[in-house]
């Protein structure tokens, strides 16, 4: 996963902490260093972190109370303290005066505090991480002491010869990264990953050609070619994978550093594999497979029979021998998640029943239900089959039984509310004479409710989450990718506007500090489908949009944080297969919003 860089000076949030929540006198729970001008010592750390940091300003979170480590500085030089770790880490550092400081990606996207005249004394220091848990492996590295000397690539006379004949692959195992961020090696801004001083291999062949390299850790390359330029990237390689590739054009020798973006604790070093290829890298999406035929339009699906209030009958209703329709006026209220398992069975309700009707004479008989809202239903008929339904007509549900005698019926709601109001009709004949909308004529309209065409919402659960297909990267303020949208999950968000379909896992991420961002989503094709949005903020907050720009969604985040936005992108309707989308970000607002 790739992080903007971060310049130091913006790195560093002074802010107030809590006394009582970070004890900066506490024995440190995991070491102490003692150390002055000579020379730099090294503490070896394990990250668990139990709590968002306390102090809203600062980013991560940590384990409050005592210290996980305490530096005691006697020198008169100035004071360096940084960290290294395979995790995204953090630093909470509170010095001899009392003051705090908060620091994230200082060092690519690492911590690191520079004291140009450090106080002698106790500086308190908590290691925390970006996110929620560690993903990673935990260990880490606090480093205090005076700041190291400037440095250099190395000369790659000593480094390993790999060359390519353009026939078979060539390969070599490497050991990636190092402790030194990219610029600190004096290589240019866009190169991304920690690096040793030494070079990795150095590599020739027939042009052109593609090196890569592989490993259990997210890595990184820089490349400098024979005429003295550089060729960087991260997660260039295979799609959906944190490899990095650059393909050479040049002839002659090249230099390679292999490098880890985020680092590793000391005496952590993985192990990765260097391979010069004649294959051009394709970090694009492979092509989806064709769609599938349209079928019959299916207006409601047999269910899975679950768990509910078989003892309640609800508002007595009946449909006479003679009678056509039947209605009721309803006041829904909201309870449970649908506990039935099948296509369609979506949406809140009650455990009680909202309803039964009793039909008499011939059939089948459709059952609707409409409103404001985005309505659900579930019934089960007089021969216990149960059916659910969620927009057959617009939003509106709508079921066909055949068997008459006693309908048990419950109504709800897509999102979940605490109540909204119905219409019930039970009319005589085939749902497709009752219902001649077409379904595809069907688009909700903008959330006139919010004046917007997205919402924040709001989720606390563990559904979503894990690697995401893509990586984004922001240049001059934008970024545009290819993914897949929709999935098997209904939407969990809480929200207007969170609707449809989407994977657990996220279609893409994006790191920005920008102040206001934009996000906007379409199909692929010219006619593709009815595409929805869901993103969470740095800051933890959630977004969701359906229909900003005709059946495409758009959202706009304004002080959103600074880190890592994650973006799912769905579909209104469930699909058997993932439809080919293109997912753009921009710093700005989003054009049409209010």
């Amino acid at each position: 996963m790739s992080r903007l860089f971060l310049p130091f000076a913006l790195a560093l949030l002074a802010a107030p902490v809590a006394a009582q929540t970070l004890d900066a006198d506490a024995a440190p729970r995991q070491g102490t260093l003692q150390v002055g001008s000579s020379a730099t010592d090294a503490l070896d750390l394990t990250l668990a972190p139990t709590t968002r940091h306390p102090d809203a300003e600062c980013p991560g979170y940590l384990t409050p109370g005592a210290p996980d480590a305490v530096v005691e500085w006697s020198g008169a030089s100035p004071l360096r303290l940084w960290v290294r770790s395979a995790a995204d880490a953090t630093m909470t550092v509170i010095g001899p005066d009392g003051n705090t400081q908060c620091i994230d990606d200082a060092d690519g996207v690492q911590p690191a505090l520079l004291l140009e005249q450090p106080t002698a004394g106790r500086y308190a220091v908590w290691v925390g991480t970006f996110s929620s848990s560690v993903d990673t492996d935990p260990a880490a590295t606090l480093y205090a002491g005076p700041p190291p000397p400037p440095l250099s690539p190395g000369d790659a006379a000593s480094a390993p010869a790999l060359s390519f004949s353009g026939d078979e692959d060539a390969s070599m195992e490497v050991t990636p990264g190092g402790m030194h961020p990219a610029d600190a090696l004096g290589m240019p801004p866009y190169c991304t990953g920690f690096y040793s001083a030494e070079p990795s291999a150095r590599v020739s062949g027939p042009t052109p050609y593609t090196i890569t390299a592989s490993s259990g850790s997210d890595l990184t390359l820089a490349v400098r070619t024979r005429g003295g330029g550089w060729l960087c990237n991260d997660d260039g390689g295979a799609f959906g994978s944190t490899d990095p590739a650059v393909e050479v054009q040049g002839e002659g020798e090249q230099t390679v550093w292999v490098g880890t973006f985020r680092g590793y604790a000391r005496g952590n070093a993985p192990e990765g594999t260097l391979t010069l290829t004649a294959e051009a890298p394709s970090p694009t999406p492979p092509a989806p497979p064709p769609p599938a035929p349209p079928g019959p339009r299916t207006y409601f699906y047999e269910a899975e029979y679950v768990s509910l209030d078989l003892d309640a009958r609800g508002l007595e209703l009946a449909l006479g021998a003679n009678d056509e329709m039947t209605d009721a006026v309803l006041t829904l209220g909201m309870g449970i998640g649908n506990p039935l398992s099948g296509m369609s069975c979506n949406g809140y309700l009650t455990a009680a029943p909202t309803l039964t009707l009793t039909a008499e004479g011939g059939g089948p008989v459709t059952l609707l239900a409409s409103g404001e809202d985005d309505l659900v239903m579930v019934a089960r008929d007089a021969e216990g089959q149960w059916f659910c339904s969620d927009d057959a007509s617009g939003r509106d549900p709508a079921i066909e039984v055949d068997g008459l005698g006693e309908v048990t019926v419950w109504i709800g709601t897509y999102g979940q509310l605490d109540s909204a109001g119905a219409v019930f009709t039970a009319t005589r004949g085939e749902i497709a004479d009752v219902l001649p909308e077409p379904l595809d004529e069907f688009s909700p309209g903008p959330f006139e409710e919010v004046g917007r065409s997205y919402a924040e919402g709001s989720y606390s659960g563990s559904l979503l989450g894990g690697d995401a297909q893509t990586a984004l990267s922001l240049s001059e303020g934008e970024a545009e990718g290819q993914v897949f949208a929709g999935g098997e999950e209904s939407n969990p968000v809480e929200g207007l506007g969170c609707t449809g379909f989407l994977s657990a896992e996220p279609s893409a991420t994006v790191e920005s500090g920008a102040a206001t961002l934009a996000f906007t989503a379409s199909p692929a094709i010219v006619e593709g489908a009815d595409l929805t949005m869901v993103v969470q903020t740095p800051d933890g907050r959630w977004f969701c949009s359906d229909d900003h720009e005709g059946t495409d969604p758009g959202i706009e985040v304004s002080g959103g944080g600074d880190g890592v936005y994650t973006i799912w992108v769905g579909t209104f309707r469930a699909l058997d297969t993932p439809v080919e989308s293109v997912l753009r970000v921009r710093e700005g607002a989003l054009d049409g919003a209010e």
